[in-house]
């Protein structure tokens, strides 16, 4: 049988550095993994800067611009997407799509409307 000697102090410190190098590789590795986890969110940066950068450069435009209007001047410049051929005698015929762009229909008092479909409306 082979007697088990106690290491001496070169060996033991050959073994704690041996320990410490396999901690620095484990946290060298975790941390080169988790930057390179990370490189889509550094591609991204740019995008938020430039992004960030536009809004403080529109904000002050977009709050020195002059309102629409009254609501009868808008009601008035407000044009339907849709014309109505009409006969001879003035009838409507068909209803026709002249704007494909935007869909607007026409003007319609409130009283006009269903109080089921105002309620809808508010609800929403």
């Amino acid at each position: 049988m082979k007697k088990m000697r106690k290491p001496g102090a070169e060996e033991t410190a050959k073994a704690t550095q041996k320990t410490q190098k396999r901690k620095n590789l484990f946290w060298f590795s975790f941390m080169y993994s988790f930057a390179s986890s990370a490189k889509p969110l550094r591609l991204l940066r740019p995008v938020f800067l430039s992004s960030a950068f536009a809004l403080f450069l529109i904000a002050p435009c977009a709050h020195s611009m002059p309102a629409n209007g009254s609501f009868e001047h808008v009601k008035q410049e407000t044009k339907a997407s849709d014309a109505w051929l009409l006969d001879r005698h003035g009838e409507k015929l068909h209803r026709l799509r002249i704007n494909s762009s935007v869909r607007r229909g026409d003007w319609i008092a409130l009283a006009d409307m269903s109080p089921a479909l105002r309620e809808a409306m508010v609800l929403s």
